[in-house]
């Protein structure tokens, strides 16, 4: 037996071996038969929420995405067998995305004692050990078959996790243990978190024919059929949704109106991305592989010149002992894109150890605080070791190779990239066209009468030949393009925009200091984060970062600023200083950007909200009027933003580019709905109107 305790509130589950079979300890039960698992798995689950016939005539397209609901995760037998079966469909093009729950997750290690069981599925079984990810909370996106199945996987009790799902499903694979040994996996609660996610024809199978969950799937709207059961199991039972959900016009204030996700596209169309830094470059992405046509719009003659144009950035994310919305959010953002960038960066031309390496940040504890954060964070369970390391001074010191005093911590997966490299593979994809030189100067709807999705007119400026001083350019040049939707991921350039304009986007400045290498400082191979960052060098220069201005304007490089890195540097690895030896800071080149941010940090992912309209329709909320109902949010058709990353972009943008590709699409979103909530563009309306400033 193995110490289960887990200070963060998930408690591995508890299993005993019996003849080569996991045995649940807390509810007394097989995760599977030990005689016919997979055969049981494909009677109940796959037959009869007919599979085959359901996956013979689904369109193989890049918009289709086929999703499947789960209760009760366990070992993942019923998610490899549905896997299995999908790949044998042979689709080149559509998705599977499979949702799954688990209160008690087994360990690593106790499902790959399993998966010796299955010698027929073993290569869906290693991918799938690859990537299980840390047992920690929340919504765990796991890309699989290269991105053809994802498996969202979601560390909580199942009524709780699945009311935190944003999206429809098609297909319920119902197998929590028998409701008469865990009766909580079978509640009403449950039940009707079932019914929302679901739509007419959604169907579903249980190995289970009990009283207590017919009675519950019926009262909901869904129909039950009885069946016999296979080996010791007498009757199983399945069935179909008969309601089609309606949208509603109004909901009361405690239900959050403003928040309600505006219509989805049914269809992949055409889509335009104003900017090609990482948000951008990302948001392409997620858009083309679902069948969008989409063009990308560069300001600058290239793409990754602003926020995303430092030589080295290092990828590092927000770390917190505590379990809310926004530490959540940067921990799997974290945790989704770090393997989406090595896979990017593995399969390009750029030399792993030369101009990238994903190999860990160490994260210096630097002062007295850090160090009791350090600590915290590890006592708290929040960063178990299969992310986070907790290293001695002396292990520290071997691993850099320079002599530490202080302990740290290795966030494994993460490192150092030229984010101009990954932005380059992002948009190398046969449905993204990038149009340099132009900037977005007024977007009009091609039907301002209508609340339906039209579609935009973008009026765009060549920008080149407005800052150039040859006669031999052309004169500036407006042209009009025409789209379905339209992703700002320009920065401070959506204020410039009308519909866009109320933002709170905030101003950062931030100045990197590009140092010489030595002989000996190149022996550097991992990034490391203080007060500040260095990287490894690359092309013969340690880029040491940054700055924190929030008020500065000026683009100009100070001494003062590279003093402040040398600084910071000399106070997290003296070691490190003394070798790079900088003296005359007048001889330091650097680079100064502008992080965009908001007030409360989180980037502004979703539609863009149509401030008229918010501030009449939720104007009670400034007197306390609260008991009618009101409208849902008023949303510019077919407008959203992808905004204000701050200085977290290169870990960040990935995984938001990804949630909003789920809300464009209608799709079951990578997040929970407190997440998507925290990160939503009308959160600050919703804010100043309850506190009477506007």
């Amino acid at each position: 037996m193995k110490d289960n305790k887990n200070n963060l509130g998930i408690t591995p589950a508890s299993i005993s071996w019996r003849e080569n079979t996991p045995h649940s300890s807390a509810f007394d039960d097989y995760y599977f038969s030990s005689e016919s698992g997979t055969e049981e798995t494909d009677y109940v689950f796959l037959q009869h929420n007919q599979l085959a016939q359901r996956w013979s005539s689904f369109q193989d397209k890049a918009s289709n995405v086929f999703s499947i609901g789960e209760t009760g995760f366990g070992t993942g037998l019923n998610f490899l067998c549905a896997w299995h079966f999908w790949t044998q469909q042979k689709f080149k093009q559509s998705r599977l995305h499979y949702i799954s729950v688990d209160k008690f997750p087994l360990q690593r290690e106790d499902l790959a004692q399993t998966y010796k069981q299955w010698p027929s599925l073993k290569p869906y079984c290693d991918e799938l050990l690859d990537k299980y990810p840390p047992l920690v909370p929340g919504f765990h996106t796991i890309e699989l078959a290269q991105g053809k199945v994802r498996l969202t996987l979601i560390f909580d009790d199942a009524a709780t996790a699945f009311g935190q799902v944003t999206g429809q499903v098609d297909a319920w694979f119902l197998d929590g243990f028998t409701p008469s040994r865990n009766p909580d996996m079978w509640s009403s609660t449950l039940f009707n978190q079932v019914a929302r996610l679901s739509k007419a024809g959604t169907t579903f199978a249980t190995f289970t024919a009990a009283g207590v969950v017919r009675k519950g799937l019926t009262s909901v709207g869904f129909n039950i059929e009885k069946h016999p059961g296979l080996g010791p199991k007498r009757e199983i039972c399945s069935g179909n949704y008969t309601i089609e959900p309606k949208k509603p016009s109004k909901l009361k204030h405690t239900e959050k109106p403003w928040f309600y996700p505006p219509s989805h596209y049914q269809q992949p169309g055409s889509a335009t991305i104003i900017g090609g830094g990482i948000a951008g470059a990302s948001m392409a992405n997620s858009l083309a592989i679902r069948g969008w046509a989409v063009k990308v719009l560069e300001q600058h003659s290239t793409t990754a010149q602003e926020g995303s144009g430092n030589p080295t950035a290092v990828t590092f994310t927000k770390l917190s002992q505590y379990n809310n919305a926004q530490n959540r959010f940067y921990q799997l953002a974290y945790l989704y894109s770090t393997p989406l960038l090595l896979r990017l960066l593995n399969a390009s031309k750029y030399k792993k150890g030369k101009d990238w390496d994903l190999n860990g940040v160490v994260r210096l504890a630097y002062c007295a605080k850090e160090k009791q954060e350090q600590k915290a964070l590890m006592q708290s369970g929040r960063w178990p070791r299969q992310i986070a390391v907790p290293l001695s001074p002396q292990e520290t010191s071997e691993l850099l190779g320079f002599h530490s005093d202080t302990s740290s911590l290795l966030l494994k997966q993460g490192g150092w990239l030229r984010p101009a490299d990954a932005v380059n593979e992002l948009l190398k994809h046969p449905n993204i066209e990038v149009i340099c030189g132009y900037q977005l100067e007024q977007l009009t709807p091609l039907d301002k009468s209508s609340s339906t999705l039209k579609g935009w007119e973008l009026r765009v400026k060549n920008n080149i030949s407005s800052h150039s001083h040859s006669h031999s350019h052309p004169p500036v040049k407006e042209i009009m393009l025409h789209s379905d939707i339209v992703v700002l991921a320009n920065s401070f350039g959506a204020t410039e925009i009308t519909q866009t304009s109320h933002l709170p986007l905030r101003s950062v400045r931030g100045q990197v200091s590009f140092v010489p290498a030595t002989t000996v400082s190149n022996k550097l191979k991992h990034a490391i984060n203080y007060e500040g960052y260095t990287a490894p060098a690359r092309d013969g220069l340690h880029c040491v970062g940054a700055t924190f201005h929030p008020k500065a304007q000026h683009q100009n490089c100070e001494l003062e600023d590279h003093t402040t890195n040398l600084n910071n540097l000399a106070t997290g690895l003296p070691s490190f200083a003394k070798v790079i030896g900088v003296k005359n800071t007048t001889q330091l080149d650097g680079r100064v950007g502008f992080r965009c941010q908001t007030p409360d940090y989180l980037p502004l992912i979703g539609p863009a909200p149509v401030m008229a309209d918010f501030l009449v329709d939720y104007a009670p909320l400034r007197k306390g009027m609260l008991r009618d109902p009101m409208p849902l949010g008023k949303y510019h058709p077919g407008l959203y933003v992808n905004l204000a990353h701050g200085s977290r972009g290169i870990t960040s943008a990935p995984y938001c580019a990804e949630i909003l590709a789920n809300i464009i699409m209608g799709e079951v979103a990578a997040t929970d709905n407190q997440v998507l909530e925290a990160l939503h563009p009308a959160r600050f309306l919703i804010r100043d109107i309850k506190r009477r400033r506007i």
